[in-house]
């Protein structure tokens, strides 16, 4: 097996890939075992409760189906990250499964971008409905952390120079920009996330 210095590694790969050994990345996929069959569910319920005469504003529908569908793919590309990433660990930094690692940042990047549009879609909702916003601006909550990756991401704005990647990974999480977010913190987020979504697959229920 060949290995590379550190160095060389980081360079051409991406940052502090040589020095990443370990991710504390719980699964998820017990806790939601139907997920893809969520937009399913919630296509049925509508019609169910089209035929029992109940109303639900045009918005409601269109904002609860796009946290449905966001939720199912953040829960999804959770699944896919940390199989990937875990498959990098599996071997030797300085000899880096360089696919492996590529693979993982690309779920974890759709991650970040779904979970962002889902915080968005979801302080459209808060607005009409009452409810707390997803975070508040300097509150250093993980959602801000982990709206500040997606950010990061889809402007690259405040990508460093040196970076060749606008997101990376070590042993203590995601790294974007000036933000950094465990891997424990976003396991929770999407759990969070997929339970409060999961509420709204059966819009009839929820108003009765």
């Amino acid at each position: 097996m060949i290995t590379f210095n550190p160095d060389i590694v980081d360079k051409f790969v991406g940052r502090a890939v040589s020095e990443f050994t370990i991710a504390d990345l719980p699964p998820l996929n017990s806790e939601f075992p139907n997920v893809d069959s969520w937009i399913v569910a919630h296509f049925i319920n509508n019609v169910t409760s089209q035929v029992d005469g109940v109303k639900i504003p045009s918005f409601v529908r269109q904002l609860t189906i796009n946290l449905i569908r966001r939720s199912q793919a953040c829960v999804n590309a959770y699944s896919d990250g940390r199989e990937f990433t875990l498959k990098f660990l599996n071997g030797s930094p300085l000899s880096p499964n360089i696919s492996a690692y590529y693979s993982a940042l690309f779920y974890w990047e759709t991650l970040f971008l779904n979970l962002g549009i889902w915080s968005e879609t979801y302080n459209r909702l808060a607005k009409q409905s009452n409810l707390e916003r997803f975070f508040e601006k300097n509150d250093g909550s993980r959602e801000e952390k982990a709206y500040g990756i997606y950010c990061v991401i889809k402007h690259l704005t405040s990508q460093d120079e040196a970076d060749l990647l606008p997101i990376w990974i070590n042993n203590e999480g995601f790294h974007g920009g000036q933000w950094t977010l465990s891997f424990v913190e976003l396991a929770a987020l999407v759990r969070d996330i997929a339970n409060f979504s999961q509420e709204f697959i059966d819009i009839h229920s929820r108003r009765r």
